[in-house]
């Protein structure tokens, strides 16, 4: 009886299905985009609810042949494109414009400086529409679809080698490492393989240079770190020491982590970009640790400060106390003598 009327219920749910959809292939084009559209996201674009699928990659191409060939269509992924742009102007605007660069030099994306893309970015008095059609325009391949992947995965994700080492680090602020450390050595060797020889020995450093800073832990997916350009770079062999300039310009998520080779110890990342919002958030919370570590060892020194200051005190009472005691003695002395 239950299988019956549960098998009942099925064909009903089916038949309603079948009616509430029955006059959808009869839609024109136009009208079944925009009734698709209330529900086609992409990849990325509602984290952390659709990550790492979307509705426009995973959901409507599994419902029919027809619903797989209108998921590609450009219409959504020029709004989706638009959408983020809105969403995250400063990452999706900087990504777009490095690209159209990239399409109109003979670099490639890792060869523009990313600071240079931003601030030639923010200058271009365009609207975010006209942006993203001459990227369009500009590629071999002109599909949004194509240049949606390519925002995500040249620009907001990022493969490379991670350092791992705590410390508190601060967006837009410089710091150095000049310590021996042999894993600080290999990582830098590996960054900076591909420079010529005058960028290894202190000189100017032409193409960006970036690798992961994992200053948390666990070294593990969704664990925060810092995406940091070497600015300057000097190698001791015989030390097997490396001073290093470094400058943070992106907080990342990490997504996938692992070994480059079986038995090496160097340690390879896949990261995101974290949102505007988000990485506000964590430059926030650096500046308070910052703080809080500076506090830390001022208040360490005041109380030792104040230890020794005690010690010297009781050290004085003493002296005194010895110094009366003597004086006490003396007094004695000369009385015995006077009665002798």
């Amino acid at each position: 009886m239950n299988f019956s009327t549960s098998t009942q219920n099925r064909e009903r749910d089916a038949e309603n299905t079948r009616r509430s959809f029955g006059l959808f292939p009869y839609l024109s084009d136009d009208l079944k985009h925009h009734v698709i559209s209330f529900i086609a996201d992409a990849p990325l674009e509602k984290l952390p609810e659709n990550y790492p699928v979307s509705s426009l990659t995973h959901s409507l191409p599994s419902v029919s042949k027809k619903f797989h060939y209108l998921s590609k269509h450009d219409y959504f992924w020029r709004r989706a494109i638009m959408r983020q742009t809105a969403r995250e102007p400063i990452l999706w605007r900087t990504a777009l414009f490095r690209m159209l660069q990239t399409s109109q030099t003979s670099d490639c994306a890792s060869n523009l400086s990313f600071s240079k893309v931003a601030l030639n970015a923010r200058k271009f008095t365009g609207t975010d529409e006209e942006l993203i059609d001459m990227v369009h325009a500009a590629l071999d391949r002109p599909s949004f679809k194509y240049v949606y992947q390519i925002v995500v995965s040249e620009h907001l994700r990022y493969k490379g080698p991670v350092l791992c080492m705590p410390g508190q680090i601060q967006l837009g602020q410089f710091y150095e490492l000049n310590d021996a450390d042999r894993m600080i050595y290999k990582v830098m060797r590996q960054i900076m393989k591909d420079h010529p020889e005058s960028a290894r020995q202190g000189g100017p450093i032409v193409n960006d240079a970036i690798f992961v800073h994992a200053n948390r832990g666990p070294l593990a997916k969704t664990t925060p770190a810092v995406l940091v350009q070497v600015m300057r770079c000097e190698f001791f062999p015989e030390e097997e020491r490396a001073h290093v300039v470094l400058l943070p310009i992106a907080h990342v998520w990490m997504e996938k982590v692992w070994l480059c080779t079986k038995g090496s110890d160097l340690v390879y990342a896949q990261c995101l970009r974290m949102t505007n919002r988000v990485s506000a958030d964590m430059n926030r919370l650096a500046r308070q640790e910052a703080l809080a570590f500076i506090m830390g060892r001022v208040a360490g020194e005041v109380l030792e400060s104040n230890y020794f200051d005690d010690l010297m005190d009781d050290s004085d009472d003493e002296i005194s106390t010895t110094s009366s005691d003597f004086d006490e003695d003396e007094d004695d002395l000369e009385s015995l003598t006077e009665v002798f």
